[in-house]
């Protein structure tokens, strides 16, 4: 988050370069880099701001670092206000406005909640309190206190004299300044009013400076903001587009079509490679493309999109237009193959078992036949036997009607009846 301008660190880094202590010094164990951390309009978070102060306190005593807060009030962050509030304000006044509502301070530390009471005409208590779930920093409450001994001072009044308390959540400052007689105070600021208009002027102007520089930042951010939107918004259109059907062709020839007239790219040429493998094209592909990407979901390589730029296309928000859809267009191409390898599956096992079942209803057409068949063939044979049966079983009874005949018949012998046997 970011908490902490650094246009806050730049008077520890003035500090540091009198005294020939190298800036290295300060960013060990930082994850910002120097060139950040000396940008005006740079800002890091509160515990990289609490680790550099205590690289600084490494160098300096808690008495030193008191007196570049000192130098701080004085600096270019507030000084601007200072310069102003001397033409209208006393050091109470002054106060009570940067510490009140509308401080300042949260411009450069968007972190701190400052709060005044005014206890008397001569004190006040101020309370930095910290944002829940941040760890005050004993080095910032001192810097803090030699900031507010000075603000008095620099108003044309004693120092102030400061106590500090320490709270959980930052702490507590117990101040109390000089009063001035007020006819004294009205004459000097009627006194020293041109020079501090002066001082004024010249501070504001650069202050509008750096507002003016701050503002075209902020423009061209908005534009990139505005311009990423768009893209977000293109290639949301997109994947609905391509998403809106699992057939292989269509979802192809959707990709294809979408880039043209969702994207606005004067051409595309969507190949997909594989033994599903399909090519679509739209629009205007004259030429060698100026964007060729290559299309892979979950790891496997799909195939790629060839794309065409219009004469007057911004070819780095083309390129990262293009970044930002290939993906769901390489997972939409990817879920119609998968569809479509799928109804291939389905349709050549909707054949197999068509043929399948013909083979096995001939082969029971076969089968009926040949039992129609073995049936036919035992009738015969059940005919056959009955006839022979017949045949042999008709001589055999006349025979043996004959012998029986025989044996009845008087005369015959013991040795006749045996021999009939």
């Amino acid at each position: 988050m970011s908490d902490v301008s650094c246009k806050s660190l730049e008077d520890f880094f003035k500090d540091a370069r009198r005294r020939g202590i190298s800036d290295s010094e300060f960013v060990r164990g930082i994850d910002v880099d120097l060139a950040t951390l000396k940008d005006r309009n740079a800002r890091i978070d509160w515990s990289t701001f609490t680790a550099i102060l205590e690289n600084f306190h490494r160098f300096y005593s808690l008495d030193e670092l008191e007196h570049i807060g000192g130098a701080f009030a004085r600096g270019t962050i507030i000084k601007p206000f200072v310069l102003m509030a001397r033409l209208l304000f006393n050091a109470r006044d002054f106060f009570l406005w940067l510490y009140g509502p509308d401080s300042p301070v949260r411009a450069s530390f968007a972190c701190v909640e400052p709060s005044i009471v005014e206890t008397s005409a001569t004190q006040a208590i101020i309370t930095l309190r910290l944002r829940d779930g941040l760890v005050p920093s004993e080095i910032f409450m001192r810097v803090s206190r030699g900031a507010m001994v000075q603000i008095a001072r620099i108003m044309g009044e004693p120092p102030a004299e400061v106590r500090i308390e320490p709270t959980p959540s930052g702490a507590r400052f117990f101040v109390t300044y000089s009063p001035r007689n007020a006819l004294f105070a009205w004459l000097r600021r009627l006194v020293m009013w041109p020079f501090n208009a002066l001082r004024a002027g010249r501070a504001l102007k650069a202050v509008n400076e750096d507002l003016s520089a701050r503002y075209f930042e902020l423009e061209s951010a908005k534009q990139i903001v505005a311009a990423q939107a768009m893209q977000l918004e293109t290639a949301y259109s997109i994947s609905q587009v391509v998403q809106a059907d699992l057939d292989l062709s269509s979802t192809i020839e959707a990709v294809a079509h979408a880039f043209v007239d969702i994207g606005r790219f004067a051409g595309a040429r969507v190949v997909l490679d594989g033994s599903l493998s399909r090519e679509a094209w739209a629009g205007a592909i004259d030429g060698a493309p100026h964007l060729s990407h290559r299309l892979d979901a979950r790891g496997e390589p799909l195939g790629f999109v060839a794309l065409w730029y219009a004469p007057d296309a911004n070819a780095v928000e083309r390129a990262a237009l293009a970044e930002i859809v290939a993906p769901t267009v390489a997972m939409s191409l990817h879920g119609a193959r998968a569809y479509a390898a799928l109804v291939d599956a389905q349709q050549h096992l909707e054949l197999r078992v068509h043929q399948r079942t013909e083979e096995l209803s001939r082969a029971r057409d076969a089968l009926s036949e040949t039992v129609t068949k073995l049936e036919a063939a035992e009738q015969t044979r059940a005919r056959l036997f009955a006839n022979v049966n017949h045949e042999i079983r008709t001589p055999l009874t006349l025979i043996l009607l004959s012998v029986e005949e025989m044996r009845r018949a008087d005369g015959m012998t013991a040795e006749q009846d045996r021999a009939l046997d």
